[in-house]
């Protein structure tokens, strides 16, 4: 199974739309795509960002490990924030992503 196949098992797993994912996680929908299609690698940041959003290893998403559990899940607490801490911090991120993105160019 390729990256953007078990991305894309993931995403289906945790019932969330591209749309959605992408909100999640500050890609957009086109590139969350393109990234379970193949038509794009998946960069380091977003690798990170993969990992942490759906607790699985690196080695899990790069075809390494078949298993996608974590073997030491102390490195991921469980959020003691309340849900409308996480989306104002998950609003917080896409902005500063568009922000660093823009600064780019």
């Amino acid at each position: 199974m390729s990256i953007g196949e078990r991305l894309k098992y993931l995403r289906k797993k945790h019932k969330y739309s591209q749309i959605e994912l992408g909100l999640k996680i500050g890609i957009d929908h086109s590139g969350i795509s393109k990234l379970e299609s193949g038509k794009r690698p998946v960069d380091h940041n977003e690798l990170i960002a993969f990992c942490n959003f759906y607790r699985v290893s690196a080695d899990y998403l790069l075809g390494i490990k078949k298993d996608e559990e974590i073997e030491n899940t102390e490195s991921f607490p469980e959020s003691e924030w309340t849900e409308e801490e996480q989306i104002a911090a998950e609003a917080f991120v896409i902005q500063l992503r568009k922000l660093r993105s823009h600064n780019k160019k």
